[in-house]
């Protein structure tokens, strides 16, 4: 006796998944849906309550400004080129450490992620990809804590050092980009 067999989508198991692949899609579409109506809901509440709060259209900033964008703000505090004479770890031949203390305050309800890696150094226009590591007379690293990745609660602050190394008398430019709740690029101008 030959059993011809049934081919897989006339079998009932078959449609009882895509019913569950159909089920669990379209609820993840609903909540994305009432996610997005929820925040743009919010975002106009935070609009309406303080304009001084939302982005403009600027996207170049010096240290000491603060960029604002949905209860997020970013400081580039303070831009350092420290005198490396006796230091175990000084910049490479025509070059000087650019350290840069950069502060985010989240006053948003959500957490926010944070990487060093969205964070990029210009010398001169050009961009520099290596994160420098300064090393004092006593074999510390002077700008502590390093600027690392994590995430920040609501209502708290992270502030760390980045630190690079350009052209003596450059122009030295922070970036910072590929955010999830920024969406655009930042420059910082340090020097």
């Amino acid at each position: 006796m030959n059993r011809i067999k049934k081919p897989f989508y006339k079998k009932w198991w078959f449609w009882v998944i895509i019913v569950v692949l159909v089920i669990g899609i379209g609820s993840q579409a609903g909540k994305s849906k009432s996610s997005t109506a929820s925040d743009s809901t919010n975002s106009t509440k935070s609009a309406t309550k303080a304009s001084s709060s939302s982005t403009s259209a600027k996207t170049t900033y010096n240290v000491g400004e603060t960029f604002n964008q949905n209860g997020v703000q970013i400081t580039v505090e303070e831009s350092d080129i420290p005198d490396t004479s006796g230091w175990l770890g000084a910049p490479d031949s025509g070059k000087e450490f650019v350290a840069n203390k950069v502060k985010i305050v989240n006053n948003s309800s959500k957490q926010v992620d944070f990487n060093m890696f969205n964070w990029e150094f210009f010398d001169n226009g050009a961009q520099v990809n290596d994160i420098a590591v300064p090393m004092d007379a006593n074999a510390n690293d002077p700008y502590k804590p390093d600027f690392s990745s994590g995430k920040i609660d609501p209502k708290a602050t992270f502030e760390g050092w980045l630190v690079y190394q350009g052209t003596p008398n450059g122009k030295h430019q922070l970036r910072y980009k590929a955010s999830f709740w920024l969406g655009k690029t930042i420059n910082f101008n340090v020097k």
